[in-house]
């Protein structure tokens, strides 16, 4: 073999080859995204650890999810690093929470109700599924019960009113035949309408004076 042919035969190995690269390079081609996504994305069956921290661009905790009191729990932080939500699940059952912008104000979801707090960390109402039936509550300044309305022991609704120490003063009750309650603060009755015991088609006004003395007023 002359030089001449051996020049033709390295020249067509080299077109070859190049033609090769060409055709690779064609056929695994891909977006720059793409490529991104490869070099970051991975993809298992199953992870198993302790804890799972997800950051923001700023390296800022924007998501976490552990073990807590032997249960799981997920936390969600706000931008500024504060918890504003939570997932937890305990021996009681499940709890999800709700906070505000720093991390005061709560909406609070578990088996037991329905609560709500303030700004300033303290309970103002209450969805409670009290057996055997529901009570909603409402709350003072002060956390102290100001307002109940619910069910009398599986007889009827009830609403109660309390003063600031968080007495009873005021009842309407839909038991029975029905009743209203005006009380003092130790839980006196100062004032009752309602049926006349044994007669209720027939109504009944008790009036009482500071001494637990009283007057009725009935229908006859």
């Amino acid at each position: 073999m002359n030089m001449k042919q051996k020049l033709t035969y390295m020249l067509i190995g080299s077109l070859f080859t190049l033609a090769g690269y060409f055709l690779a390079s064609v056929i695994n081609t891909q977006s720059p995204n793409a490529h991104a996504q490869d070099n970051t994305t991975k993809v298992f069956d199953k992870i198993v650890c302790k804890e799972l921290e997800v950051v923001n661009d700023n390296g800022k905790t924007v998501a976490k999810m552990r073990n807590f009191a032997g249960g799981g729990h997920l936390g969600i932080y706000n931008p500024a690093g504060h918890k504003v939500a939570s997932l937890s699940g305990e021996l009681a059952g499940g709890i999800l929470k709700i906070n505000g912008l720093l991390s005061k104000g709560e909406v609070l979801l578990h088996s037991e109700g329905l609560s709500f707090w303030d700004k300033e960390g303290k309970k103002n109402v209450g969805l409670h599924p009290i057996a055997p039936g529901g009570n909603l509550v409402f709350y003072n300044k002060d956390g102290k019960e100001s307002v109940r309305l619910g069910d009398a022991l599986g007889l009827g609704g009830a609403l109660v009113l309390y003063n600031k120490d968080s007495k009873p003063v005021v009842t309407l009750n839909g038991s029975l035949e029905g009743s209203l309650h005006l009380l003092n603060s130790n839980g006196t009755d100062r004032v009752y309408i309602g049926a006349i015991k044994d007669r209720p088609n027939d109504g009944l006004i008790n009036i009482y004076d500071y001494k637990g003395d009283h007057r009725s007023y009935t229908a006859d």
